[in-house]
């Protein structure tokens, strides 16, 4: 089953993304010392990773590398905490999730251009 791709290239598939650690730290510093909206977005993606097969040390030494980084930036905090306040959550008034009622995605929300519009 293939994926249909995504806006923004941000799959899998592209380059930008296939990169060794020392790239995904510098990825992760630039976004964080100079938070511009494409930063933030990357940010708010990217930094949702875990490890998907075998050996986790990549992802982990990553991931202690993120938070450290994070802790020491309060301007990048607010950005995206501004961010995080733009995106709606897809609630019903019953406070239930919205979701798709038919086609490929039948019972799933996946639209995240939908869902973080700003209100």
């Amino acid at each position: 089953m293939r994926l249909p791709a995504l806006p923004g290239e941000m799959m899998a598939s592209n380059p930008q993304w296939r990169q060794p650690l020392a790239i995904w730290r510098e990825y992760f510093r630039s976004w964080i010392a100079s938070p511009d909206p494409q930063a933030v977005l990357n940010a708010s993606i990217l930094f949702d990773f875990r490890a998907g097969y075998g050996d986790s040390t990549l992802a982990d030494e990553l991931r202690l590398n993120l938070q450290r980084l994070t802790k020491e930036s309060e301007f990048y905090l607010l950005h995206m905490a501004r961010d995080s306040m733009s995106c709606r959550t897809p609630l019903s008034f019953f406070k239930n999730f919205i979701v798709e009622k038919d086609g490929a995605h039948q019972n799933n929300s996946t639209s995240r251009a939908r869902d973080c519009n700003p209100s």
